[in-house]
C-alpha cells in the first residue's frame, strides 16, 4: 500500500500540547530569569546559520513538564535536584543531551527543505486520517465526542485541527519522508542472502515439532465420552467445536506446531510426542483441565531450508543497512554542517 511507509510518522503524539520555557531555578529554589551574568541567553545553539533559541529548547526537552511530574511524585529529590550543584549538573547534562537531538532534528529538517520534500494532499489526507482514528480508538470516541473535545481546547472544527496538526509537525513528518527516501536506498542481493545463511546455521536450527489439536473439557467424565465419540469415527475438529473448552474451540481445537522446548504443560508435550501423525490421545490431564490430543502432522529437528528462511534474511538484512544508511547519512550531515553551541 503507498502509505505503508508512513507508518512511523503517525508515532508523533496524538495530542497537540504547546510547552512554555521553563526558566532557571536559583540556588534558593526560587525561579530565576537571568544567568550568572545577570542576563538571559537567547540562542542555544546555531545550525548553518538558523538559529536555537533557549525557549525552542526548553519546549523541545520539555523540561518544565519533566520537573513538574518529579515535583508531585519525588517532591524531596526534586528540591535536591534544583537546589544542589550537582543537582543543577544534572539538568545541565540533560540538557546538552536534548540539545544535541534538537541540532540533529535542525540538520535533517533543513535537508528535507533542501531536497524539496513535500506531503501531496493525498499523503496528507491519509496521515491525518490516521491521526483522528488513532485519537477516537484511544479515547474511545466518535466523531461527535472528538469534535466536542477539540471545541473544549479552542479548536473550532476538524478542519482548524487538521491545519494546527501540519503547523505543529510539519517538520517531523517531513524528516520521516527524508528518513524513507534515504532507507529505501538499501539493496539486498540474492548472494548476500545465500551467504548469510551459510554463515549462520546455527540461527535455523529447529526442534522437534508437531502439528497437535486438542478438546479441552472440565472433567474426565466428559472427556472420556468426547474420546470415545472421536474412536467411533466422530470429526475431531467438529467435535472439538461442539465440546471443547479452550480458545482454539472456533479452530476445530488447532494449536498449531508445538516444538519439544515450548512452553505448553509438560503432560501436554509428552502426549504429543508420543503420537505418530494422525494419533489420537487418552485422556490427558493438566492444569487447566482434561485434553483430547490429535497429532496431525510431524516435523524432525533439523536445519531450516533456505527456501523456508530467505525471505526472512531477506527482510533482516534489509532493515539492518536501511538503519546503517540513515546512521551514516546523519554522521555525514553533521560532519559538514556549521554548528555553534552557546550553552
Amino acid at each position: 500500500m503507498k502509505f505503508m511507509r508512513y507508518k512511523r510518522i503517525l508515532s508523533i503524539v496524538m495530542v497537540l500540547t504547546l510547552l512554555i520555557a521553563f526558566p532557571a531555578i536559583a540556588q534558593n529554589g526560587e525561579v530565576s530569569d537571568t544567568t550568572d551574568e545577570g542576563t538571559q541567553s537567547d540562542v542555544a545553539a546555531v545550525v548553518n546559520d538558523e538559529e536555537i533559541s533557549v525557549q525552542e529548547l526548553q519546549q523541545y526537552a520539555g523540561t518544565q513538564n519533566l520537573i513538574m511530574t518529579l515535583y508531585q511524585s519525588f517532591p524531596e529529590f526534586t528540591q535536591v535536584l534544583l537546589q544542589t550543584e550537582p543537582g543543577q549538573g544534572v539538568l545541565e547534562e540533560f540538557q546538552k543531551i536534548k540539545l544535541d537531538q534538537l541540532i540533529n532534528e535542525k540538520l535533517l529538517a533543513q535537508e528535507a527543505k533542501e531536497r524539496d520534500l513535500e506531503l501531496d494532499q493525498e499523503e496528507m489526507n491519509e496521515i491525518f486520517n490516521q491521526q483522528i482514528e488513532g485519537i477516537k480508538e484511544q479515547n474511545n470516541m466518535d466523531d461527535a465526542q472528538l469534535e466536542e473535545a477539540l471545541k473544549q481546547q479552542g479548536i473550532e472544527s476538524l478542519e482548524a485541527y487538521k491545519e494546527t496538526f501540519f503547523e505543529m509537525n510539519k517538520d517531523q513528518l517531513l524528516i520521516n519522508k527524508l528518513k524513507e527516501d534515504i532507507e529505501n536506498q538499501a539493496e539486498v542481493s540474492d548472494e548476500e542472502v545465500k551467504a548469510y545463511y551459510d554463515e549462520n546455521q546455527d540461527s535455523f536450527k529447529v526442534q522437534e515439532q508437531a502439528a497437535a489439536s486438542h478438546i479441552l473439557l472440565e472433567d474426565k467424565e466428559t472427556a472420556e465420552e468426547v474420546l470415545q465419540k472421536v474412536k467411533d469415527g466422530g470429526d475431531f475438529a467438529e467435535l472439538a467445536k461442539e465440546y471443547s473448552t479452550g480458545p482454539s474451540a472456533e479452530q476445530g481445537g488447532e494449536l498449531g506446531m508445538i516444538s519439544r522446548g515450548s512452553s505448553v504443560a509438560q503432560e501436554f508435550k509428552d502426549a504429543v510426542f508420543a503420537l505418530k501423525v494422525g494419533g489420537v490421545s487418552p485422556v490427558v490431564e493438566t492444569q487447566y483441565g482434561f485434553h483430547v490430543i490429535k497429532v496431525t502432522d510431524r516435523k524432525e529437528a533439523g536445519v531450516q531450508s533456505f527456501e523456508e528462511v530467505k525471505e526472512n534474511i531477506r527482510e533482516q538484512l534489509l532493515n539492518q543497512k536501511s538503519q546503517e544508511l540513515w546512521s551514516q547519512f546523519q554522521r555525514e550531515l553533521r560532519d559538514k554542517a556549521k554548528i555553534e553551541k552557546k550553552l
